[in-house]
């Protein structure tokens, strides 16, 4: 499931349950409190799912975790066998054994490396927020050098390509919203004017809101950043490519 972008983020999330599940001492006195809070962020996450994503694409998404799962079959970590007839046959079935389990092993071991991806991913998500929110304002009033322009458009067409793999479709498709409106401004190709930076800025918001998972109505800025990226989605630039 990590491996599909649709369901990648429920995919970390239950794999901190099996993980929780897994360890060989449970406090009892704290299990309710814990098992409280994993079901919060299950259901968190599993409504900015549900929110991110339409009928087709969920039908997609399982298309592609089938064909994952043909592709990859997973290795059990005691797979059945029969019992050997002789020694050698025993000593065979022994190093089968082992070569199973040292895949499981190392399997395990990658996607305990996603998952520090998918914790480092949120923190480079959020780290350039503000940056931008002040360069709008910058942009108003003019106070802005060419280079600005250039360095935050790649800074938000590298996140996109990161949110594809660890967040949502939306989320790559704000940053990439973003990444053009600011080299279309450099260009002078669309004008700093309030509508555009608003735009703009509702792409910002819906990116926080989604990546915090914040319980509010984000319809609205959703629309304006949708209505934005339509109207300049005719312009081609070659700065980003």
């Amino acid at each position: 499931m990590k491996k599909v972008t649709e369901f990648s983020r429920l995919a970390i999330k239950l794999s901190e349950f099996l993980h929780f599940l897994s360890e060989d001492k449970v406090d009892f006195l704290t299990i309710s409190e814990k098992f409280k809070a994993h079901g919060n962020d299950l259901t968190r996450d599993f409504g900015v799912f549900i929110a991110s994503v339409n009928i087709r694409e969920v039908k997609s998404a399982i298309n592609k975790l089938d064909e994952f799962r043909l592709t990859n079959p997973s290795v059990p970590e005691n797979p059945p066998q029969t019992a050997p007839e002789t020694k050698q046959d025993e000593q065979s079935a022994s190093t089968e054994g082992e070569r199973n389990k040292e895949r499981f092993i190392m399997e395990d071991e990658k996607i305990a490396d996603e998952d520090m991806l998918f914790q480092n991913y949120e923190a480079a998500i959020m780290r350039p927020i503000k940056t931008l929110d002040a360069l709008f304002k910058k942009i108003q009033k003019g106070d802005i050098h060419p280079d600005e322009y250039i360095h935050c458009a790649k800074m938000m067409k590298a996140n996109s390509e990161l949110s594809a793999r660890f967040g949502t479709e939306i989320i790559a498709n704000m940053h990439r919203i973003v990444a053009k409106g600011l080299i279309l401004l450099k260009n002078r190709e669309i004008m700093p004017g309030k509508e555009v930076i608003e735009s703009l800025r509702s792409c910002l918001i819906v990116i926080v809101a989604l990546v915090k998972s914040k319980e509010v109505d984000i319809s609205a800025y959703l629309n304006r950043a949708e209505e934005f990226h339509t109207k300049i989605k005719a312009f081609k630039i070659k700065e980003l490519t």
